[in-house]
């Protein structure tokens, strides 16, 4: 196999997934994760789930481009670790309930998160989510658009992104059964992304400052 590249490269980068990193082992702990089947949707190059390995944990791994799957096959083979190509926007691949998920900076790029994460909550006892909003509490907006081309490193492969409001997230976690807690502290700030600015009902969307994680 040719050495895969590597984007999302740089210390801002590094300090953006360190920083969500220790968000999950903040509210897990470590012990919660030994034996425990935990999916990550949009994992890029595993950076923030590989660290779970070290407490036990069985991980797969999920990505809509290929090469950052190769770059994962290269550089980390574990036994407890699997790599799947999975576009959600047209296949959900978890049949059953699974012990966790993990959604990080992807939601967003999904033509239908709503949906998407009606799905999550249903295929998992513990959901840790980090997205994009819409600046608004009202809780059935969406703010869809077209994303850049193809190509791009971080956008939807289907070139369609839509942001769910603040307001979505809560209602859909909440009718799913899921007891979650909003991650606010600003210690879990970077410099790309800011999570204790609130909801100040402007109906805009930033994707610095309008950003929210919810441990479930």
């Amino acid at each position: 196999m040719k050495k895969p590249d590597r984007r999302f490269k740089g210390p801002a980068w590094e300090v953006r997934q360190e920083k969500i990193q220790q968000a999950i082992i903040d509210f897990y702990k470590p012990s919660f994760f030994e034996g425990k089947t935990v999916y990550s949707f949009g994992c890029a190059y595993g950076a923030i789930e590989l660290k779970l390995l070290e407490y036990g944990a069985n991980l797969v791994l999920t990505e809509a481009r290929q090469e950052y799957l190769d770059y994962i096959d290269y550089y980390f083979k574990h036994d407890r670790l699997k790599t799947q190509r999975v576009d959600l926007d047209n296949e959900f691949p978890i049949e059953g309930v699974v012990d966790m998920i993990i959604c990080v900076g992807i939601l967003y790029h999904l033509a239908r998160p709503d949906k998407i994460l009606e799905k999550l909550c249903r295929h998992c006892n513990h959901l840790f989510l980090e997205t994009e909003y819409l600046d608004t509490n009202r809780d059935h907006m969406m703010l869809c658009y077209v994303e850049a081309m193809e190509s791009s490193e971080n956008h939807n492969i289907n070139r369609i992104g839509c942001r769910p409001s603040h307001g979505m997230v809560n209602r859909i976690l909440w009718e799913s059964g899921k007891e979650f807690i909003p991650i606010t502290n600003d210690i879990y700030n970077s410099e790309f992304h800011v999570y204790n600015d609130g909801v100040r009902e402007t109906f805009q969307i930033s994707p610095k400052n309008f950003r929210g994680m919810w441990a479930c």
